[in-house]
């Protein structure tokens, strides 16, 4: 998964256009990427949703929050209550 908006930007482009090559509307094809624990633990809410609108912005639709066993119901419950309220109402 593309790690920031710019490398998100290219590689959404990149399968743009390869949607248009087999006739394929790219605008019905939901973009996602992953979130990984590195990316939002310890890190302040502000920047997670900066992080978060940045992609959205570039054209991803769908974000994946990987938790891997054990689980870190700490760093969840965080950006549960502190990064996604800001980002409900939001609109790329």
């Amino acid at each position: 998964a593309p790690g920031d908006a710019a490398q998100a930007k290219e590689t959404i482009a990149s399968f743009d256009a390869l949607c248009q090559k087999v006739s394929r509307d790219p605008a019905e094809v939901e973009k996602q990427t992953t979130l990984h624990p590195k990316e939002i633990a310890g890190r302040p809410a502000k920047e997670v949703q900066s992080r978060v609108r940045g992609l959205a912005e570039v054209g991803v639709r769908h974000f994946v929050v990987s938790l891997p066993a054990p689980y870190d119901v700490a760093m969840l419950r965080t950006f549960a209550k502190e990064v996604m309220p800001a980002l409900r109402d939001w609109k790329a």
